[in-house]
Parts: structure tokens; sequence; C-alpha cells
């Protein structure tokens, strides 16, 4: 894979820097957060499906709650 160096100042390393994760190339913490501008819906949605979900997310809660999404309320 080739590879090309940038410089950055001392702030913009810091910055991304605190975005890295353990085991994570700066590569991929910049595809992570920044993204080519979309022109249409469907490019937006393909962009999204993409996307790691966001830090902290609870998956267990997540699943749950599309799992319950199916019930019908029983509020009148």
């Amino acid at each position: 894979m080739a590879s090309t160096n940038i410089t950055l100042d001392d702030e913009a390393y810091r910055l991304l820097n605190a975005l890295k994760r353990p085991g994570q190339s700066y590569s991929q913490v910049i595809k992570e957060h920044f993204f080519t501008p979309c022109d249409t819906a469907g490019e937006l949605l393909d962009a999204m499906e993409r996307m790691p979900p966001p830090r902290g997310l609870n998956l267990e809660l997540l699943d749950q709650v599309m799992k319950d999404r199916k019930r019908r309320s029983k509020r009148q």
C-alpha cells in the first residue's frame, strides 16, 4: 500500500491523537472522521452504512430496541 508523509502542527497532532483508539492507525482515524461530500441521497445512505457505530453506543440496548419495535403499544 502506498503512503504519503504529511506535516501537522502540534495542535492538529494532539487533536488527531485524541481521536485515535488503541490499535487504530492515523489513516483509519482520518477515514472515520472525514468524509467526501455526498451528491445524492443514495450516496449518503451508502456512506452511512459504512460508518462505524458512535463511540459509547450500547449495542445490546440497540438490539433490544430494534426487537421491540415490532410490538404494538398497549397504550390507549
